[in-house]
C-alpha cells in the first residue's frame, strides 16, 4: 500500500472512532433520566435556608399533588409561598400549563403566577392580599346570597406577585443536588 492510501484509510478509520464515540455519548446523554424531587427533598431545602415550613398536605385529587407553605422566618415581609409538589414533571406540566396569564387563571386562587421547575411549582402572595381577597370573595358571596347592597362589591384583582429570587434558589440548590 502506498502512503496516500494508508492516510486515506487512517483518515476513515479516525472519523470513525469520533462518529461512534459521539454517538455513544449523545445516546448516554438522552438516557440520563431526570429525577423528579421529592417533598422531603424541596422541603429540607427550605429549611435549610432559614424559612418557615409547614407540614405537607397530601391531597386525594387525580394529579396527587403534596402542597406545603412557605414563609419568611421574620414574618416582616409577610409574603407566603405554596410549594406544589406533584409526582412526576409530566404531572406538573400538564397541570400549569395553560395557567398563569396575566388575565387568565390562576394555579392557585389569591396567589400570583406559578413558576414551575421539574415536578414543582411555587406560587407566591402575601398575607394581607390574601386578606384582600377573601374580604372581596366574601363580599361578592353575601351579594349573590342576599341581593343589592348599598355598597357593590368590586370582584378580587388577581394577584400578580411572582415568586421571589430567594425562593426561587432554595428550589433550584435541591434541583442541583440531584
Amino acid at each position: 500500500m502506498n502512503r496516500p492510501m494508508l492516510r486515506s484509510i487512517s483518515a476513515v478509520f479516525a472519523s470513525g472512532i469520533v462518529a461512534l464515540s459521539a454517538a455513544h455519548f449523545v445516546a448516554s446523554a438522552q438516557s440520563a433520566p431526570t429525577t423528579d424531587l421529592s417533598v422531603e427533598q424541596v422541603r429540607a431545602e427550605f429549611i435549610a435556608d432559614g424559612y418557615q415550613v409547614g407540614a405537607p398536605l397530601n391531597w386525594w385529587t387525580n394529579n396527587h399533588v403534596t402542597t406545603f407553605i412557605v414563609s419568611d422566618a421574620s414574618q416582616q415581609s409577610g409574603r407566603v409561598v405554596v410549594v406544589l409538589v406533584y409526582p412526576e414533571t409530566a404531572t406538573a406540566q400538564a397541570e400549569t400549563s395553560g395557567a398563569d396569564q396575566l388575565t387568565g387563571r390562576r394555579l392557585v386562587p389569591g396567589y400570583g403566577p406559578a413558576l414551575v421547575r421539574q415536578n414543582v411549582a411555587l406560587v407566591e402572595s402575601t398575607w394581607q392580599e390574601l386578606s384582600q381577597q377573601y374580604t372581596a370573595e366574601q363580599a361578592l358571596q353575601n351579594e349573590a346570597e342576599f341581593g343589592a347592597s348599598s355598597v357593590m362589591p368590586t370582584p378580587p384583582a388577581p394577584v400578580t406577585r411572582a415568586v421571589d429570587a430567594d425562593l426561587l434558589s432554595a428550589l433550584d440548590s435541591a434541583i442541583a443536588t440531584l
